[in-house]
């Protein structure tokens, strides 16, 4: 590996308007559990030049191109960290008081892994000639995600760099932007002020000398070698970082063939996209693979949202290191196809290759019963992100992941994602599926899904709304509101349920979690006022079958249930649920620790079939039956003393005996529901653990929090409309 330079890098900037860098190549990173983000500040992600067809002098925009453009560049100073920073345009620019009128942006992106307020410190000088007792300013952001910074912020005097500690604006990141990207920009003002580094600290006190080890400390971006050899891996070209604007299908494969990493392909938002096959292989590019893990080959949309593919379009990508960006399909749909996979045939399929920031809506048929997945993943190391799948009318899995058959794990994420009114067009019907991680043909593969922070609203298409058929995936952090259908280890095995949040509200049909074969550990998940019993439970651990083929149901061996609080369910907890020919009974499976709060007429458990060496303990249930007679030990009757708190979720009250109530060694369970640490000696009962310490991460999502960043603005495209419902 080699580091960037960032002289490169800014040259980049100047041969268009606004020219991004690669993408994500410059989206810093925090580490897990850090308290700041440094960055120096010529690795910008993105130089902006908003005024080049416009250009503004003396604040007022003068009709005429901007010539030459100005723009933050480069400089070097030994007093620099790192020897360079990045210098306001110089005279003839003329000082900029109109911040709505900006003449250049360096726009920095960093990815939060802590939630917090942060404090914005600027390693800054004026304009570097010898102390001359005048400071010089520059526009500072008023919050992530400002479109023109507008806080004007002053340098010192003496043309040294110096620390400004005193910057009066503070930085939200929320829990639920904890993994997302956020913007921080800021503006040129007077003519040759100079910008070195930058931190954002929880700290709110730090110094020069702390400052200073920071920014020193800071990553710096990488690029990787110009003949990388990704999956699969002939030699890649040298990055070109050209951006080609298409009309039609033709010039959309001419860009492709002539694409190299760090690329873009834009789909014009004024080109009609009907009846479209787009085939986004990176075996067709200069490289014959795609891009690389800093430069990925990136097809978006001109304006996200607004290029809409209709009729019976769809869109292969395959290759690697291929990214797919704020794309629509909608006003349409398929004869049979899928309507996205990454693969272009069964001999070449993605690989890190990824689809964010897109839309499928009603893309369904007029016959319900002809059947097609929207999207399909092959290969290895995908992503699905920040996507919005909504009103599908028809037979198929909306999302299906599909492990290649004696082949190593797919790696697959799929993450902040939002899934929406899927109507049930069938009772109790199979392959209405939302999301399918595998087969019953591999179901004994390793999978290594990881399915988090996604929104599942009044997803109804059949009982399983997310099914597992593969081995060690995860699903954590995700939220399912009013949907009649629940998350189901269908096949497969070694799968982690965690942090859920299933807020049923009755929702007829509705359950949360049911579990079938070996190894599953379901913990810390909110579970609410389902409707359903037996396999429909708020929690159902199913019989299994004696010799049961991959398709059947194996048995519920060493499974463990724990911290999971379960409030106003018509059932609670149901073990041995009956299945077809299932006679073998839940064994040597463990339901500790978990919180169940019934009202008359519900069940806290049920034991449908009697489990074969059932741990039962620490579990406490009250309100309404126990369900189990004689009432074991390990679970106790009292009243667990839970409280709706401000969030509306049921949280333990002071004198509740959940607290420090667990039982037995957990060293695996080191956080709650919300993302707070699990370390005040003995555990809380339950998926909330009370503590002074730390702060909420995590909480049931919302539209707000997930789908495509272009859907959460505050003015949405023409004759969009939410189908979510209100929380």
């Amino acid at each position: 590996m080699r580091v960037s330079s960032p002289l490169s890098r800014l040259l980049q900037f100047v041969v268009a308007s606004s020219i991004a860098a690669p993408t994500l190549a410059g989206v810093q990173q925090q580490a897990p559990g850090a308290d700041h983000v440094a960055i120096e500040a010529e690795y910008a992600d993105e130089i902006l030049n908003p005024d080049a067809a416009n250009d503004v002098q003396d604040s007022v925009q003068t009709g005429n191109p901007e010539s030459p453009a100005r723009i933050w560049a480069i400089g070097s100073a030994t007093a620099a960290s790192g020897g360079t920073f990045i210098a306001a345009p110089p005279t003839p620019h003329r000082q900029q008081n109109a911040p709505s009128l900006p003449e250049t942006i360096a726009v920095y992106r960093f990815n939060f892994q802590t939630a917090g307020t942060y404090k914005a410190y600027f390693r800054v000088s004026n304009n570097g000639v010898v102390a001359n007792g005048s400071s010089d300013s520059f526009w500072g952001p008023a919050g992530f995600g400002t479109a023109n910074p507008s806080v004007n912020t002053t340098t010192g005097t003496t043309g040294a760099f110096e620390w400004l500690t005193n910057y009066g604006q503070s930085f939200v990141v929320s829990p639920a932007q904890v993994g997302n990207t956020l913007e921080f920009r800021v503006s040129s003002r007077e003519s040759g002020m100079r910008l070195d580094g930058l931190v954002l600290s929880l700290q709110d006190a730090l110094d020069s000398t702390a400052l200073d080890a920071l920014l020193a400390a800071a990553p710096q971006p990488e690029e990787t070698d110009p003949t990388p050899t990704p999956t699969p891996a002939p030699t890649a070209t040298p990055c070109s970082f050209t951006t080609r604007t298409v009309s039609s299908v033709s010039q959309f494969n001419t860009a492709v063939a002539a694409s190299c990493p760090g690329d873009t392909v834009v789909l014009s938002a004024a080109a009609d996209w009907t009846n479209v096959t787009l085939y986004f292989d990176g075996l067709k590019t200069t490289s014959k693979s795609g891009g690389t893990a800093d430069y990925p080959i990136t097809l978006k949309a001109e304006r996200s949202g607004e290029v809409v593919l209709r009729g019976n379009s769809y869109l292969r990508i395959s290759g690697s290191y291929m990214v797919v960006d704020g794309l629509k399909f909608a006003e349409g749909a398929s004869t049979g196809n899928g309507v996205i996979e990454f693969r272009r045939d069964s001999d070449n399929l993605a690989y890190n290759c990824r689809l964010s920031n897109t839309a499928i809506v009603n893309y369904s048929p007029t016959d319900p019963l002809l059947q097609y997945a929207w999207v399909s993943v092959y290969g290895e190391n995908n992503r699905v992100n920040n996507c919005y799948f909504a009103e599908q009318n028809h037979v198929g899995v909306t999302l299906i992941v599909w492990p290649t058959e004696g082949g190593p794990p797919n790696n697959t994420r799929i993450d902040n994602n939002y899934f929406a009114g899927r109507p049930e067009l069938v009772d109790d019907a199979n392959g209405y599926e939302t999301i399918r991680i595998g087969t019953s043909t591999v179901s004994q593969q390793q999978s290594n899904a990881i399915v988090e922070r996604n929104l599942f609203e009044r997803c109804d298409g059949e009982i399983e709304v997310v099914s597992n058929k593969s081995v060690g995936n995860i699903y954590r952090y995700n939220t399912f509101r009013e949907c009649k259908g629940q998350l189901t280890l269908r096949h497969g095995a070694a799968c982690r349920v965690e942090g859920n949040f299933f807020l049923q509200n009755n929702y007829s049909g509705s359950s949360a979690i049911r579990i079938i074969g070996p190894d599953h550990v379901v913990i810390n998940n909110y579970i609410e006022r389902t409707q359903g019993t037996s396999g429909r439970a708020g929690i159902g651990i199913v019989n299994g079958v004696v010799n049961s083929p991959l398709s059947g149901y194996l048995q519920a061996e060493r499974c463990v249930v724990a911290f999971n609080t379960l409030v106003n369910c018509r059932e609670g907890i149901a073990i041995g649920v009956d299945a077809s020919n299932a006679t073998l009974p839940p064994k040597d499976c463990i339901i500790a620790n978990n919180v169940v709060l019934s009202s008359s007429g519900q069940n806290s458990f049920r034991v449908y079939t009697t489990p074969e060496n059932l741990t039962w303990q620490g579990n406490i249930a009250f309100g309404g039956s126990t369900g189990i007679s004689p009432v074991p030990t390990g679970v106790t009757v009292t009243n667990p003393r839970l409280a709706v708190s401000g969030d509306g979720l049921y949280r333990p009250e002071p004198n509740s005996p959940l607290l420090d109530g667990a039982t037995g060694s957990w060293s695996t369970v080191t956080v709650d529901m919300d993302g707070e640490m699990r370390t005040d000696g003995v555990l809380d009962i339950g998926a909330d653990e009370t503590t002074t310490s730390g702060a909420v991460q995590r909480r049931p999502l919302t539209a707000e929090d997930v789908g495509p960043d272009w859907m959460r603005t505050t003015v949405k495209p023409s004759g969009w409309a939410f189908i979510g419902l209100t929380p």
